[in-house]
């Protein structure tokens, strides 16, 4: 394929993927191609394939700058990590709120275990597992990342990272608050019943939520009906 016989769509996204990668135009094309021109998919076979489709051999990029950047959020009594003020900076930073999803899915990302810091480990190898090492870099990154969240196994494996994210370290279960917080998160538009299950739990259950619970939630809001017409009391004892 040439540029100068693809659609429009095309084209802008093999000047997104060059953009992002600086690879060759050829480059680009050939991994959006194979990639059913999905362009968070290309950049991710682009990252995660170092030999394939001639892939030019400058890192795209360079460990000083993320050093550099996590010095500029780092704690200054705890210079291996970044605690809530510096959190609260690097979103300031990014231009998004505390409250946007994006600020879990960059958790999920560097593998945080803790909310609102990160630890140097998590923010470096994460940035360097994400390739960015501007603070411009990680806000394109996560718009990406957030398509690639309408895949079920990634969405999957972000629901189930934010359990362990949300909870106390120290407990096994989750607070029913925080719970009902991160599901209205992670499952409006997702669960047309999301409203009714949270309003019974605040009305009727009234206790910490169990990995298990969690986990079966997403389940169940994958494969009930609007109706209930597919719910078997029986299978749910």
């Amino acid at each position: 394929l040439r540029m100068n016989k693809l659609k429009n769509t095309q084209k802008e996204k093999v000047r997104n993927f060059i953009q992002w990668t600086r690879a060759s135009e050829k480059v680009a094309i050939n991994y959006l191609s194979q990639s059913d021109w999905r362009l968070d998919l290309a950049c991710d076979m682009y990252f995660n394939n170092p030999g394939s489709y001639s892939r030019v051999e400058k890192s795209p990029y360079d460990r000083k700058k993320i050093e550099l950047l996590y010095n500029k959020y780092k704690d200054p009594h705890d210079p291996d990590k970044i605690s809530p003020s510096g959190v609260e900076q690097f979103l300031a930073d990014l231009r998004i709120s505390a409250e946007d999803r994006l600020v879990l899915v960059f958790a999920w990302k560097v593998n945080a275990q803790t909310q609102c810091e990160f630890t140097k480990d998590e923010f470096i190898n994460g940035l360097i597992s994400l390739r960015c090492d501007t603070v411009e870099k990680i806000r394109q990154r996560l718009h990406l990342l957030e398509d690639e969240l309408n895949q079920p196994s990634a969405f999957r494996n972000f629901y189930q990272f934010t359990f362990g994210y949300a909870k106390n370290p120290e407990k096994k279960c989750l607070d029913q608050e925080m719970a009902i917080a991160y599901w209205k998160l992670l499952l409006t538009g997702k669960f047309n019943h999301l409203d009714s299950w949270c309003s019974f739990l605040e009305e009727h259950h009234n206790k910490p939520i169990t990995r298990d619970t969690w986990n079966l939630l997403l389940e169940f809001s994958q494969v009930i009906k609007d109706d209930f017409s597919n719910y078997d009391v029986d299978g749910s004892d």
